[in-house]
């Protein structure tokens, strides 16, 4: 007997962060419990009976057998598969996965991440036969981006299978508190320090800002490694490196957004980036890489923010442009906030959610 709560069983090596724990908060508000079944237990996340995290073990066969246990004692409205499993005893788990799934006849729903459908030519075997397997068996692929379900496609992942692919992109909580005014010149990064998303175009952008203005800062947040720090590092010159400060990851780094006046991403990819929507909830206008064909969806050039070449002089045109003109940065600020409540709003992708969740039944 399932409970009188129905629950979902989320699946993951990493996905047990707060802004999922968030979400399932969320999501227990309206009718489902959540219990994560991943490797690391986030240790500040308010847990209560809505909201579990069930840590899996080292060992792969106490691994399938807690995953066993969990699925009998719990038997969940359906298995959430976030494809964010890249160890190789996940990899492994897939078929387990859906073997169980199928005797105690649980639908699976998968949610792509990214870069298990981006980078899939890349993939060795494993991986590709284990994102094949669980994808295969899912009820419902719900993809982020519009590539994935081109990549799908194109690399004929799901084979002869007919399997509903839905679109719900990222999304943010729009909050109530809101100030486009700001008291300094800060400009923000503030993602990982990935190759693609330009981190280094980024510092040596903000060397031709500090010509025009002196008195600007620039805060680099998101490092995970020191490796990361230092090749960034590289890029930037005594003159400069004093008004530079870096932040590594934190969920506490949010609150930067609210400091910011201008946020800058010149990355390759940027749609649907979740550090985007949030600066752009707070009223913070953004300058980003206009490569990605779908970023228009998201920032309209000179609307709501500036999409330009992935070049330092670039970068710094527009961004001295806002700093220097406070009436269009806050004209610009109150714009992209009103796109991402109008069209990235997170009440709507939860409604989305649980409209998917209830055709499972």
């Amino acid at each position: 007997m399932r409970d009188a709560q129905p629950t979902i069983l989320v699946l993951g090596s990493t996905i047990s962060k707060l802004v999922w724990i968030d979400q399932a908060k969320k999501i227990a508000d309206l009718g489902f419990r959540t219990i994560f079944f991943v490797r690391k237990k986030v240790s500040d996340s308010p847990e209560n009976s809505r909201v579990k995290t069930v840590e899996v073990p080292n060992n792969i066969f106490c691994h399938w057998l807690r995953f066993f246990k969990v699925l009998k004692s719990s038997r969940p409205h359906h298995i959430e598969a976030f494809h964010d499993l890249y160890r190789w005893d996940f990899l492994l788990s897939y078929w387990i996965y859906v073997w169980l799934a199928k005797i105690f006849r649980i639908p699976i729903v998968s949610v792509c991440m990214g870069g298990e459908i981006l980078y899939w030519e890349k993939h060795f075997f494993l991986k590709k036969w284990s994102i094949k397997t669980l994808l295969r068996a899912s009820k419902h692929i719900i993809v982020k981006e519009p590539y994935h379900r081109e990549y799908i496609e194109k690399y004929k992942i799901l084979g002869k299978k007919k399997i509903n692919i839905v679109e719900i992109p990222n999304a943010t909580d729009i909050r109530e508190e809101f100030d486009v005014k700001r008291k300094e010149d800060i400009v923000l990064y503030l993602n990982s320090f990935k190759t693609w998303r330009h981190p280094e175009v980024v510092v040596q952008a903000f060397k031709l800002i500090k010509k025009k203005l002196p008195g600007a800062l620039l805060i680099m947040a998101g490092y995970r490694t020191e490796e990361e720090l230092e090749r960034i590092r590289e890029s930037m010159d005594s003159e400069t490196a004093p008004s530079i400060r870096y932040i590594p990851y934190d969920f506490e780094n949010r609150k930067l957004f609210s400091q910011a006046k201008i946020f800058l991403l010149p990355a390759e990819l940027v749609y649907v980036n979740n550090s985007l929507l949030e600066a752009m909830e707070r009223g913070v206008p953004p300058v980003i890489g206009n490569v990605d064909p779908y970023g228009e969806k998201i920032v309209r050039n000179g609307e709501n923010g500036f999409a330009v070449d992935i070049t330092p002089e670039a970068v710094a045109e527009k961004s001295v442009l806002l700093l220097e003109n406070e009436d269009l940065r806050q004209k610009l600020g109150r714009n992209a906030r009103d796109t991402v409540t109008r069209h990235f709003n997170n009440r709507i992708r939860i409604q989305s959610l649980l409209e998917l969740y209830k055709s499972l039944e």
